[in-house]
């Protein structure tokens, strides 16, 4: 695809950026809390049931089931979260690097980054959403399970969803020395 054929982004800095970033992450932090704060109350707030009649009760290992659905989850969780934002990078990256109108370097956070470096910080951001989604669905099926099942461990999970979202926080000198080394790498 040539200069002349790429669709225009609209323009952005680091700073704008990384202020995007940061209020998205905030956003779905403040949301998994929120959603497991209410479900365990929820959970908690309900008389409890008298086991001799709760026909939910599972025979043999039937009560391992939901347990183990959340231990899964969360392994795949932790390993999807370090390869598909890989993925995602590495394929932006390699675009940036056979891109003929790259910059030689990058600009400071506030000013208006150059078409090449827009868009290797758009395939960041997707990269972070990607990861943050992953941590969502980690953090949203356990607390649900904890409304199921009764068991306090599927805060574990949620606790871990929370702190895999909060760990695509952006920062400035975060953003810009990604860029630095993706320019680096671009000239070796």
């Amino acid at each position: 695809m040539s200069s002349a054929e790429k669709t225009p982004m609209q323009s952005t800095s680091i700073a704008r950026h990384v202020r995007t970033g940061q209020i998205i992450t905030f956003a779905m932090v403040q949301g998994m809390i929120l959603l497991t704060a209410i479900l365990v109350i929820m959970q908690f707030s309900e008389p409890a049931a008298d086991p001799a009649n709760d026909a939910r009760e599972p025979a043999g290992w039937g009560q391992y089931v939901l347990p183990g659905i959340v231990v899964v989850w969360t392994v795949t969780a932790l390993i999807a979260s370090f390869i598909v934002p890989s993925m995602i990078r590495n394929a932006a990256l390699n675009r940036f690097h056979g891109d003929p109108d790259a910059p030689s370097s990058v600009p400071p956070p506030d000013e208006t980054l150059p078409e090449p470096l827009a868009r290797l910080l758009g395939a960041d951001q997707v990269a972070r959403i990607v990861t943050q989604a992953i941590y969502e669905g980690l953090g949203t099926v356990s607390a649900i399970f904890l409304l199921i099942d009764d068991q306090l461990g599927y805060l574990a999970a949620s606790a871990i969803a929370v702190a895999g979202i909060a760990s695509q926080f952006p920062s400035k000198t975060q953003i810009q020395h990604w860029l630095e080394t993706a320019l680096q790498n671009q000239r070796s």
